[in-house]
């Protein structure tokens, strides 16, 4: 720990600066309160992970979706080329409660 008074490094566990005598367990205090708590850490590294899993997610049913899409714009058959909108669209419902869902709970999880 350096002394903000003077630059001196100081261990972190003295109380004063050898150099200038400033009280170093305010400063000490008032730096740790800066700094994020280990639980608010944990916290955001878990909504990150959420996150990155519900956009993933959402990639992953857009890609099928637009699969779906071209291969029933191949088709000849309308009657097939209907079915497979009817499934994309009934997925669009589904992904859309599921984001829902998901918005829900990570609002209930890191409410603060």
């Amino acid at each position: 720990m350096f002394c903000p008074n003077c630059g001196k490094e100081n261990q972190a566990d003295q109380k004063f600066c050898r150099s200038c005598g400033l009280k170093l367990d305010a400063v000490l205090q008032v730096v740790a309160d800066q700094f994020p708590s280990e639980e608010y850490a944990a916290m955001q590294r878990r909504k990150r992970i959420f996150e990155r899993l519900g956009l993933g997610a959402l990639s992953i049913a857009g890609l099928i979706g637009l699969m779906l899409i071209y291969s029933g714009a191949l088709q000849a058959d309308r009657a097939r080329t209907r079915g497979i909108i009817w499934i994309v669209d009934s997925c669009c419902c589904l992904l859309s409660a599921a984001v829902g869902g998901f918005n829900r709970l990570s609002k209930a999880l890191y409410a603060v």
